[in-house]
């Protein structure tokens, strides 16, 4: 099986090289285990220098079932030299918001641990990273708010802040209209995060306040509890 996989990255490689106005960077992910890692995610997140200043430009696939990946790109989008950073994640599950996610815009500045994997790309054509393994680990649950009529609640019109133990601010998003459909069922969210402690705050969008927040929980790979959110204003909760 190990044979097969590297022969189709070869292959894969191979094909990309023979486009001179391209390069490409390949790899296969591995999981704890040694074992190749299908539907892993992959970004890489170069700073290239331009005539109008430093613009970035994020590149992220997922892998193959053979644990495979490659990145495609114009050379002439890559600086030789450039510091680069590799985020590599493991899975994640599909019927879930994944709010933090790499390249961890400004969290990787304030906490040390969500910085990727240094990496250095130079302007050949075909850069082979070999065997990587997994950094960040994500595991689901759900946010379960607990007020009466919380059926109701409007998602569209509130900013999910999500916050590290250290009280670091990770994101504050909004949902879209198919994030509702596809992630809340009644009053609950599923939310996918990184194996780690959080805290999540909603803040109603008008009036830029505190509507609701939970306690600081943990996130594991598996067999996470819900996620009470309680309201701030002393409304009624019913803890389910």
């Amino acid at each position: 099986m190990k044979l097969v996989a590297l022969s189709i990255l070869v292959t894969c490689i191979s094909v990309y090289s023979q486009q001179a106005d391209m390069y490409l960077v390949a790899g296969r992910v591995l999981d704890d285990n040694g074992r190749p890692l299908p539907n892993a995610g992959v970004c890489i997140e170069p700073t290239v220098f331009t005539a109008q200043g430093f613009d970035r430009f994020i590149e992220c696939v997922g892998t193959s079932n053979d644990g495979t990946f490659h990145i495609q790109k114009s050379r002439n989008a890559l600086t030789e030299g450039t510091q680069y950073s590799l985020f590599v994640y493991s899975d994640t599950t599909p019927d879930a918001l994944l709010p933090v996610r790499p390249p961890y815009d400004g969290l990787r500045k304030l906490e040390p641990s969500f910085e990727g994997i240094p990496l250095k790309l130079s302007t050949q054509t075909l850069v082979n990273l070999g065997d990587v393994r997994v950094k960040f680990r994500y595991g689901t649950t759900t946010l379960k708010l607990t007020w009466e009529k919380a059926k109701r609640f409007n998602w569209l019109t509130t900013f999910v802040k999500v916050r590290t133990e250290n009280g670091n601010v990770a994101v504050a998003t909004t949902l879209s209209l198919k994030d509702v459909r596809s992630y809340v069922r009644k009053s609950e969210l599923r939310v996918s995060l990184p194996v780690g402690n959080w805290k999540i705050e909603l803040i109603d969008m008008d009036s830029d306040k505190k509507i609701a927040e939970s306690e600081l929980f943990s996130i594991k790979v598996e067999h996470n509890k819900p996620v009470l959110i309680r309201p701030t204003d002393g409304s009624r909760a019913i803890d389910k």
